[in-house]
């Protein structure tokens, strides 16, 4: 998120700049929103049937720790929602590379599906730019994050769901 016809950042640190975002109507007609470069910046990368998500990712601006990526439905506007009361969710870890002290961990997260935008008409973005994460001041892990090492995880290249998904490795 960034200034109109400039690459200021609207967001920094843990807060919004107020020269920009005095008010959520100032934010909105000051600062734009535009795709991310998920392999340079973010260390995720796909091939074939594998999603890969690497813990560190060294950039020529910095350093980039920890991803996340979201499953979504089969038309990609809503986040994959999963019903798992009674019923089975088996998931296997390779923890054989993975350093002390780091946690392999899958976690799930209530979430809006369309990302809020049905509660929030002023929300054009939706769950398609992860809008959730930005206004979210506490950390959570949302499904479908690992957060050790360099993760792959083997299933569909779009991943629409888990339904698809034989196991989960760190590489």
């Amino acid at each position: 998120l960034h200034q109109v016809g400039d690459y200021k950042n609207c967001y920094s640190g843990n807060q919004w700049d107020a020269t920009l975002c005095s008010t959520p109507e100032e934010c909105a007609k000051n600062c734009a929103l535009e795709g991310a470069d998920y392999q340079g910046t973010y260390g995720i990368t796909t091939s074939a049937d594998e999603l890969q998500l690497k813990l560190v990712t060294q950039t020529q601006y910095g350093t980039n720790v920890g991803s996340r990526v979201y499953l979504m439905d089969a038309d990609g506007s809503k986040y994959k929602q999963f019903k798992l009361l009674n019923q089975e969710f088996t998931l296997d870890v390779d923890v054989s590379k993975l350093p002390c002290g780091l946690n392999g961990a899958l976690y799930f997260v209530q979430m809006d599906a369309d990302g809020g935008s049905g509660r929030f008409p002023s929300n054009k973005a939706g769950a398609n730019y992860d809008k959730h994460k930005s206004l979210n001041p506490v950390p959570f892990q949302p499904m479908s994050t690992i957060t050790v090492g360099d993760i792959a995880f083997v299933g569909p290249t779009h991943v629409p769901s888990l339904d698809n998904f034989t196991y989960v490795r760190i590489v």
